[in-house]
């Protein structure tokens, strides 16, 4: 049998209501982009097994559990490692649809990137029926293209990387605040590279309500979870985002991340990565912040400098 390129697995919710519809229609997503992708549903909350059964997909069994029974992204990790020979895993959200064009893009950054880490953005989207035929599939990105709302760099809902990456991950919940910001931090720290996907993959996150915490949506970003997540990150400044990204995928290439935002962003990256030199990186910031009042012209020609020496690594 076929060595799968890329083992996608997930944590899904329970399958019930309009939290199940959404999680089935992603599920279809990932069936569409071929037979080199391994999926994975995790857990064994109410349907999951036999969800995966019914598409012929794989179910690992059930997952350990912190104290306020969520599911752990660690114990997935171990369970994921141990039974895939995948030479690249992906981590996505239950609900997000991936576009045909996800492989591609993820086998053309491992081709030219050993240690990498690679998310992006997706696009906020209303979906109220099964997306059971090709047509409203495509029908359904073309609709995040047009009308769907950006979630922002901090809200990640795909993750690829090499099995590496995840060995030794602590104890973290799934759909709990900071843990993706953690993840990113984590690749940078590591030396990985952080590339961000958002202009090439059209990932869309199917909306939905959060009556499965009994918090709602600030009860799972900011209660006690997040808190344990903030924890293990030590430092508020680690919360990192796609705006720490060292490489961009745009029109299908990989390219140093050089623009504007990046800029602005890149000294106090480093401060976090190389305490040893955070003094420099602060006082290099905040002479950036003072240029951009006083003097543009300057600031614009550091910029340019510094953005020539990016595009040339």
């Amino acid at each position: 049998m076929r060595m799968p390129e890329l083992c996608l697995f997930t944590i899904p919710k329970a399958f019930t209501g309009h939290v199940g519809l959404i999680q089935r229609n992603a599920i279809r997503s990932w069936m569409r982009l071929g037979s080199s992708v391994e999926i994975v549903l995790c857990g064994d909350d109410a349907g999951v097994e036999a969800t995966a059964r019914s598409f012929g997909i794989d179910w690992s069994g059930p997952l350990a559990r912190n104290e306020h029974g969520t599911p752990l992204l660690s114990d997935a990790f171990v369970k994921i490692l141990q039974r895939t020979e995948a030479p690249l895993l992906a981590f996505s959200n239950a609900d997000i649809l991936l576009p045909l064009n996800f492989v591609k893009v993820c086998g053309a950054v491992a081709r030219s990137r050993r240690d990498f880490l690679l998310a992006g953005e997706c696009r906020e989207l209303r979906v109220e029926r099964e997306l059971d035929c090709e047509e409203g599939m495509e029908r359904a990105f073309l609709r995040a293209r047009g009308e769907g709302i950006s979630r922002g760099d901090a809200a990640i809902d795909y993750f690829v990387f090499p099995p590496r990456l995840v060995e030794g991950f602590p104890e973290m919940a799934v759909g709990r605040g900071a843990w993706d910001n953690y993840f990113l931090y984590r690749a940078r720290s590591l030396g990985f590279d952080l590339i961000d996907a958002s202009e090439s993959v059209n990932a869309v996150h199917q909306s939905h309500d959060y009556r499965h915490h009994s918090g709602g949506k600030q009860g799972a970003y900011r209660g006690n979870e997040y808190e344990l997540h903030a924890q293990i990150l030590g430092s508020k400044e680690r919360e990192f985002r796609l705006v720490n990204a060292t490489h961009l995928v745009r029109d299908g290439k990989l390219q140093p991340a050089c623009d504007t935002r990046h800029w602005k962003r890149f000294y106090r990256t480093e401060a976090v990565l190389r305490p040893e030199k955070r003094r420099r990186y602060r006082a290099a910031w905040k002479t950036i912040k003072i240029l951009a009042r006083i003097a543009p012209s300057v600031e614009r020609m550091l910029e340019s400098r510094w953005r020539r020496r990016r595009q040339i690594q």
